[in-house]
């Protein structure tokens, strides 16, 4: 004849003890903590993706207002210069030139235009209508209408593809100043500082207007040197 059970035999089948339940709390408790990880790591890795992509956004459209006017831009003597150059001035860290104004000014507007980073970081493309006084040749801001594309960039080079001065023959050039003609390409780089998620793609131009601007001779009769 078979008793009744032992009493700790009955509380045993009647739920858990209390060491059971701590443990279950704890291995709970890491379960919650490893999840809650990976949630904060899957929403750091989203949130640096967006801003990434949100930065590449801003670059795209910066470089596609630069194109849409650098494309067109003109090549016309420059008054102050006789006649012999035009106007358009390349240095490594600045750029003007002629084209169609950006407002609705009509379509035979026409503007000076700077491209250059101040000692802020800021790119800024500024504009000059070409019927105003100011002298586009000196290099101050005064009178010129600023618009800032970015900011936060450490630097900016500028590269003009053309003949060279010296051999005729075409190649990448730091300068182009005081020229008779356009240059066939120009090469835009701006450097962000180290830690901005920011990039940079290559970008060139090709000015549609490869106008060339007669050389006239001086009184020794000696040309004017530029073989453009």
């Amino acid at each position: 004849m078979i008793g009744p059970a032992p009493a700790d035999r009955t509380n045993r089948d009647a739920g858990f003890t209390l060491a059971e339940v701590l443990v279950v709390l704890v291995i709970a408790s890491l379960m919650s903590v490893m999840i809650l990880g990976v949630l904060t790591l899957q929403a750091r890795a989203e949130g640096s993706l967006r801003t990434r992509v949100t930065d590449g956004d801003a670059v795209v459209r910066v470089q596609s207002l630069l194109r849409a006017r650098m494309e067109t831009m003109r090549a016309f003597p420059d008054i102050h210069g006789v006649g012999d150059w035009v106007t358009f001035e390349g240095r490594p860290g600045l750029l003007q030139f002629d084209a169609p104004a950006l407002q609705n000014d009509g379509p035979h507007a026409l503007y000076h235009y700077r491209l250059q980073l101040d000692r802020s970081g800021n790119l800024l493309l500024l504009d000059l209508n070409s019927r105003s006084p100011i002298d586009w040749r000196i290099l101050t801001n005064k009178g010129w209408n600023a618009m800032t594309l970015l900011s936060g960039a450490s630097r900016i080079q500028l590269t003009y593809f053309g003949p060279d001065r010296f051999t005729g023959k075409d190649a990448w050039q730091e300068n182009w100043i005081r020229r008779r003609s356009l240059p066939k390409l120009i090469s835009i780089r701006v450097i962000f500082p180290s830690g901005d998620l920011r990039r940079w793609p290559v970008f060139m131009v090709r000015p549609s207007t490869q106008t060339r601007l007669p050389c006239h001779q001086d009184n020794f009769g000696k040309d004017c040197g530029d073989p453009t």
